[in-house]
């Protein structure tokens, strides 16, 4: 037996219950894609189905400007309406083809009643010296870098006080 016969045999071993499914039953409310996204059965979305699902995208959006072209043409609204709409297909197709995050905006945490604009200094003081530190390994920046931490561990000790 060969390294790599045993390697195979290994891999055929070592995840015997690899293959899964889900059953439909319980899923029925899935619309297809969503049932073809989780069936290991059906082969995963390679790049060119992932390509021809952004161009139908595409299509869409050009067949609804199509056919607001004609309504518009009916419709006499003026330019900067025709305009802002247009814009407003393209941004909504971009969105859905590219599904961009919301921004995570943390809850401001209140800072303790001793902290003031001295700690906030001192603490951005290590931060610099500690990137500086990191970027040029010498031993003076490592005694500088030694200093300023010591001094910052001190400062908030004693303003905790």
């Amino acid at each position: 037996m060969t390294i790599e016969n045993s390697a195979k045999a290994a891999k055929r071993t070592i995840y015997p219950s690899r293959k899964w499914r889900v059953e439909p039953e319980k899923y029925a409310n899935f619309k297809d894609d969503i049932w073809k996204q989780y069936n290991p059965s059906v082969k995963q979305n390679t790049a060119q189905e992932k390509i021809s699902y952004v161009g139908k995208l595409i299509t869409d959006t050009t067949n609804r400007v199509f056919k607001i072209q004609k309504e518009f043409s009916v419709k006499q609204n003026t330019a900067q309406e025709k305009i802002s709409y247009v814009g407003k297909l393209i941004t909504d197709t971009t969105n859905r083809v590219f599904k961009i995050q919301k921004e995570f905006t943390p809850k401001s945490k209140q800072p303790p009643p001793w902290w003031d604009e001295e700690c906030t200094r001192v603490i951005q003081e290590r931060r610099k010296i500690t990137k500086y530190y990191k970027a040029n390994r010498t031993l003076d920046t490592y005694i500088k870098y030694q200093e300023t931490i010591a001094y910052s561990k001190r400062f908030l000790k004693q303003k905790k006080r």
